[in-house]
């Protein structure tokens, strides 16, 4: 009768005989006096209960990966412990075994991290006292704890965050997002970032109040004066978006939130709104709510108009307003000047 061949010419049935690779276990005991006295923690009786749980569930343990330490369990800075912990992230094992979770430390933050640790490695944490992984009400326990944990250290990572944006707005540095159209940020290793007067964008800043306030146009015709001057817009200095765009389209929305921006006049805020959960989705923050004014954060910038000027615009801005329209006023188009002595 004929046997299979496999490619290399070994017969089929002795090619299927090959040995399988080991699975591979280190062992971590530690012990201390203290240990020993109120749990009879014992070097010999830790070893012997791990080596038992290992073979049990078919893990070889070598001789090269059993690690001991007569240290502390409240620090994580242990000799044994950390090549230990080394060849869990080359992954050289795929267990480890302790006797009790407070062997590898006593700390519950500690556990916490090295239980998620292990976890990344892919390295299963195999515990005597708790043999049966979540049916046991310590490691059903430590689930939720880990669960609760991770939940508090999102929550303080995002009021560490925004607290530390805050002080550093109150020291006088610029806020991170979208930058204001006529300054640009600049990085100084004892200042921090700052705005700095961009020349070419506070041109067209003080041009859009010398249309509005002393020639009289309306925002529509300034609007059409930018866009056939071919000015690129605020928008167009995000990334990206000046490759994509076929033509520099100023809309009257933008000029009006250049003549009523105080950033002009040397004084941003920064505070002015902040976000709420959904009315569809809770978990998302997708609406806004407006902070009182006496909340916001002022932020001292390089004046790009002066006050009377600004002040001349706002009222203008709320007659018009009054009067139902903005663009009641002519609508000349006028050529275009700079206004150096602003």
């Amino acid at each position: 009768m004929s046997r299979s061949i496999v490619a290399n010419g070994t017969p089929a049935q002795q090619a299927s005989r090959q040995p399988d690779t080991p699975t591979l276990a280190a062992i971590y005991a530690r012990v201390s006096t203290t240990d020993q006295a109120d749990k009879g923690y014992s070097l010999p009786t830790q070893l012997e209960a791990c080596q038992a749980m290992a073979r049990q569930e078919g893990y070889t343990v070598p001789a090269t990966h059993i690690f001991v330490d007569d240290y502390t369990g409240t620090s994580l800075n242990r000799p044994q412990f950390t090549r230990l912990r080394d060849l869990v992230q080359q992954r050289l094992v795929q267990a480890v075994v302790v006797y009790d979770l407070d062997r590898l430390s006593r700390k519950l933050a500690h556990q916490l991290l090295l239980s998620e640790e292990f976890e990344q490695a892919g390295v299963a944490l195999r515990i005597v006292t708790m043999p049966d992984g979540a049916k046991t009400p310590e490691a059903q326990l430590l689930t939720n704890v880990r669960g609760i944990i991770a939940e508090y250290e999102r929550a303080k990572i995002l009021e560490r965050t925004a607290r530390g944006r805050l002080g550093r707005v109150k020291a006088g540095h610029t806020p991170g997002g979208r930058q204001t159209f006529g300054y640009v940020v600049a990085k100084h290793p004892v200042k921090g970032a700052h705005y700095e007067v961009h020349p070419a964008e506070a041109g067209i800043v003080r041009q859009i109040f010398q249309l509005y306030v002393q020639a009289g146009a309306s925002v529509e015709a300034i609007a059409t004066q930018l866009t056939q001057e071919g000015i690129p817009t605020p928008g167009e200095r995000r990334p990206g978006v000046a490759h994509t765009l076929s033509t520099r389209l100023w809309h009257k929305s933008t000029v009006a939130g250049i003549l009523k921006n105080e950033s002009y006049i040397g004084m941003m805020h920064y505070g002015k709104k902040t976000r709420l959960p959904g009315k569809q989705n809770p978990d998302k923050k997708t609406r806004w709510q407006a902070i009182p004014r006496d909340a916001w954060v002022a932020i001292p910038v390089p004046a790009l108009v002066a006050v009377d000027i600004f002040e001349a615009a706002k009222t203008r801005t709320t007659a018009a307003h009054t009067t139902g329209s903005m663009s009641s006023a002519r609508t000349l188009r006028l050529p275009w000047e700079a206004a150096a002595s602003w």
